[in-house]
């Protein structure tokens, strides 16, 4: 994925997860400018896991005290899985396939 469709790709899902909850919007951008978590391309485009994936949704949460971001993807043999990743370090902290 080159790095103006990933940048493309996550102006649109931080859109579309967010867009209704300017709070949630809000603070993300701080959390990702303060340098608290990663940006949305940044995990796309580094995560060898999501790096020739076909995103399919992005979700921001925060879990037992961790900022994580929840993708939902199409590997690239298209194999649906949803993978969770910490946001602060990019690491997956679990994968698994959806049905």
């Amino acid at each position: 994925m080159n790095l103006k469709l990933a940048a493309a790709t996550a102006a649109l899902l931080t859109a579309l997860s967010f867009g209704a909850q300017a709070d949630s919007h809000d603070k993300v951008r701080e959390l990702r400018e303060a340098g608290d978590i990663l940006p949305l391309v940044t995990l796309i485009t580094d995560s060898p896991e999501l790096r020739e994936a076909r995103i399919l949704e992005a979700e921001f949460e925060r879990e037992n005290g961790r900022y994580v971001y929840e993708i939902e993807y199409l590997t690239h043999d298209g194999e649906h899985r949803k993978g969770y990743f910490d946001a602060r370090t990019g690491e997956l902290l679990k994968s698994k396939r959806k049905d």
